[in-house]
């Protein structure tokens, strides 16, 4: 299932989610196993496959995906794989799920084309056949739901990350091109609860949520791969704890009301390894953020 959440209007995410919030809920479970393969004559190929099993308290599925594209330019293919291991059963009066997530991917580049190659038509060759990357990203998530009682819902999630990705390209600089290396390494841990209560006039709900970031980012002038000098290091840290509170409710047939509060303490720290003298710098910063949300049912369709 997926839900979109326009926006910063809702309390269950921070102002950092300025743009909105896509949440997607993979099926945990499936009764059989299924797949597909595809070829092209221009050497490309994608599949999938999955398989696991449905019972009354327990049930399970495992995906593989996988495809190769070939580019209309020398060096310019690619692989990326997916996979996606998720489990169910029911632990007392809830449900406990759990899932791993795995991502990977390389690709080549074919790089920079000249004004003058491009004038001339030389748009095939590629200009360092050492361009390209590839990437990483494992997640794992623990959550656990159970019924307080008929009206009352208690929500737990635990999720961890490791992101990676590695990229090589030439460009110009000074008219002179030039490979670089841009690497990424991430990890984060967080967790949320939210408990929900439905009554005669609407539904509250109140929540705590948290999560903690490591980063390391390099941009190094390279050649063939190989590091000539080092343009940029950089360590970055992120903590974030807060806490909301939402109540929606009806006013008549028509007309929905969205009201929320949302605190948030933030923690931001960088450290520069290019500076011999430097010490890790970083900032403290209070949010406090009032959501209002509204809707209107003009009609069956407005």
């Amino acid at each position: 299932t997926t839900r979109v959440i326009h926006g910063p209007a809702s309390p269950l995410y921070g102002d950092c989610s300025l743009g909105g919030v896509v949440e997607v809920y993979t099926a945990a479970d499936i009764a059989g196993p299924a797949g597909s393969l595809g070829v092209t004559s221009f050497g490309d190929v994608r599949g999938w496959a999955t398989t696991g099993y449905q019972h009354e308290r327990s049930g399970a599925l495992v995906s593989l995906a996988g495809q190769r594209e070939q580019g209309w330019r020398d060096n310019a293919d690619y692989w990326l794989g997916n996979g996606v291991l998720r489990g169910w059963r029911t632990v007392g009066a809830g449900r406990l799920e759990g899932g791993l997530y795995a991502y990977g991917s390389t690709w080549n580049s074919p790089g920079y084309v000249s004004v003058a190659d491009y004038n001339d038509g030389n748009l095939v060759a590629a200009t360092d056949t050492t361009d390209g990357g590839d990437a990483q990203r494992y997640i794992g998530t623990v959550r656990y739901g159970v019924s307080l009682s008929p009206r009352t819902t208690l929500e737990t999630q635990l999720w961890g990350q490791l992101g990676k990705s590695t990229v090589f390209l030439t460009l110009p600089e000074d008219d002179v091109l030039t490979q670089t290396a841009e690497r990424d390494d991430r990890q984060a841990i967080g967790m949320q609860a939210q408990l929900s209560r439905v009554t005669g006039g609407g539904e509250l709900s109140v929540g705590l949520s948290g999560r903690a970031d490591w980063t390391t980012y390099t941009l190094d002038e390279t050649d063939e791969r190989v590091p000539v000098s080092a343009e940029q290091a950089d360590d970055g840290r992120y903590q974030a704890l807060g806490a909301y509170a939402r109540w929606r409710g009806m006013l008549g047939s028509r007309f929905m009301y969205d009201l929320g509060l949302r605190g948030d303490l933030v923690r931001y720290q960088s450290y520069n390894h290019l500076d011999s003298l430097a010490e890790w710098q970083g900032a403290t910063d209070p949010m406090l953020s009032p959501k209002i949300g509204a809707s209107y049912l003009a009609s069956d369709r407005l």
